[in-house]
């Protein structure tokens, strides 16, 4: 629920039809996310929507160097490696730089693929996304936490005891 400028709230009911139900890469909900938030037909809740996911998508996610083509270049590259769906998203969406990241991505990889088929993955998931490895491991190596908004330190409960008392 949320408050419009005239005090009147709106309600968004979403009815999901999961028959038509298929994964999305980052850079498809991203490339969607960004053409709306430019559309002047949209709710004060969705900005806010709209906001919050760019916002993740720019900071947390190495699909902003990302492009349909690359992506298509990308899957008909990785053919002969017979991976699933989820596994071929798995790889479009964290841009893998090592075998310990692949393996988290990649089912039984160690017992499905040789050690020179694995540096091929993980040479053709640099040459489709050059940009994409190293946003991924800046966001990997950063450090930074998520947003600790409604997290209290010590510090802030000292000052709130303080606030109290007086």
């Amino acid at each position: 629920m949320d408050s419009l400028d005239n005090g009147k709230s709106c309600t968004v009911a979403l009815d999901v039809d999961f028959t038509n139900a298929k994964l999305l890469s980052n850079f498809e909900v991203y490339d969607f996310i960004k053409n709306r938030a430019g559309s002047k037909d949209k709710l004060r809740c969705q900005q806010t929507l709209f906001f919050t996911g760019l916002k993740y998508f720019n900071e947390k996610s190495p699909c902003t160097c990302q492009t349909s083509e690359s992506i298509q270049q990308f899957i008909a590259k990785m053919k002969p490696f017979n991976l699933n769906k989820s596994e071929i998203l798995a790889l479009i969406n964290n841009c893998p730089a090592t075998q310990v990241e692949l393996s988290i991505m990649i089912n039984d990889l160690d017992t499905r693929f040789t050690l020179a088929q694995i540096d091929e993955i993980l040479e053709k998931v640099a040459s489709c996304f050059p940009d994409g490895i190293k946003k991924a491991s800046q966001i990997a190596s950063s450090g930074v936490a998520e947003e600790d908004e409604g997290e209290i330190g010590e510090d802030d409960i000292g000052r709130e005891n303080e606030e109290v008392d007086k």
